[in-house]
């Protein structure tokens, strides 16, 4: 008990970053950051962060099949969202505080990003 006393006053997280890609090691991770979070009284932010497509032009005289950028763009964002918002009910406790965001960019850029914000 002493311990974690200590614990908490020479390193007083108030928040953990999760950045998942919604794989098994990622989930392992996220017990960790909820005892973490126990432990602290820590926020849990969590984000995906989503690669941009590249999308090639169509060749001259071929249709693009229907297919466009921002709406598949905001699709796959959608789908990112819901997915971290069922990740939230279903694996993160309630007690624990947390948000949550989807974005886009490049992953490793992002979750810095994001660290720097909420640091």
């Amino acid at each position: 008990m002493q311990e974690m006393y200590e614990m908490k006053h020479i390193l007083p997280l108030k928040k953990i970053l999760w950045p998942t890609d919604f794989s098994e090691p990622a989930d392992r991770a996220l017990e960790a950051a909820v005892r973490l979070c126990s432990m602290f009284s820590a926020e849990l932010i969590v984000i995906h962060v989503i690669s941009p497509v590249n999308v090639a032009p169509p060749a001259p005289g071929v249709g693009a099949g229907g297919l466009r950028y921002p709406r598949l763009m905001d699709d796959m964002l959608a789908m990112a969202e819901n997915s971290l918002q069922e990740w939230r009910q279903n694996r993160i406790p309630a007690e624990i505080k947390s948000t949550y965001r989807a974005l886009i960019g490049n992953p490793g850029d992002q979750i810095v990003q994001t660290a720097r914000n909420e640091s």
